[in-house]
């Protein structure tokens, strides 16, 4: 699940309250585009260091491919969550025996796509900036706020964003002092379908 926690957060456009700015991904359309991410964990001195492509297919899901240092596809969509290294799987997490899933997608697709009306119902949104250049602090609420488990068990402490058309950079701060810096690049929108392949591994995240 950490590198899934790191995974999510590969960006789209950004759009708060109605927008921040940009172009909103529609249905049918394809975001692609590369990300390089760096760790850095409590008891090691230098930050561990993958790059790698992802898509988010609007109302489909996500597939991330980290490419250095070992290929791994981690796929997220509503129906669940499949990780496979070297064309075998290693983790499946059906949304149907694990109710968090749905939540989990819920929060990926808002902060991939900036929408902050999936984001406010779990974290506090501070804004800055304008449409072309702005910034994002998103904190967990209060269990005061929601005593969901779900809630309860966050493991983010704060996410920062920050962007113009796209999501640019992501860090992530966890509650247990381990922190993830995403880079974005070359990210644009796609209205050609998705492959063959792309759509076998969106439709397989479900239970078998």
């Amino acid at each position: 699940m950490a590198l899934v926690l790191c995974g999510f957060l590969c960006l789209a456009s950004a759009h708060a309250d109605e927008e921040l700015g940009g172009a909103r991904l529609k249905p049918g359309s394809v975001l692609r585009g590369h990300f390089v991410q760096e760790r850095s964990l409590q008891g090691f001195q230098a930050p561990l260091r993958s790059e790698g492509s992802f898509i988010v297919a609007e109302g489909k899901g996500l597939i991330w491919r980290v490419e250095k240092p070992f290929a791994t596809v981690t796929v997220i969509t509503p129906a669940g969550l499949v990780q496979s290294a070297q064309g075998t799987e290693t983790l499946r997490l059906p949304a149907a025996r694990i109710p968090f899933i749905a939540h989990f997608y819920e929060m990926l697709s808002g902060t991939m796509t900036g929408d902050l009306k999936s984001l406010t119902e779990q974290f506090d949104v501070k804004q800055t900036g304008t449409a072309s250049d702005w910034s994002l602090e998103l904190t967990p609420k209060s269990t005061a706020e929601n005593t969901s488990s779900d809630q309860q068990n966050m493991p983010i402490q704060r996410l920062d964003l920050a962007g113009d058309q796209y999501v640019k950079s992501v860090a992530i701060y966890r509650q247990n002092g381990d922190r993830d810096q995403l880079i974005f690049a070359d990210q644009h929108l796609d209205t050609d379908p998705l492959s063959a392949e792309e759509a076998a591994l969106l439709a397989g995240s479900g239970d078998k």
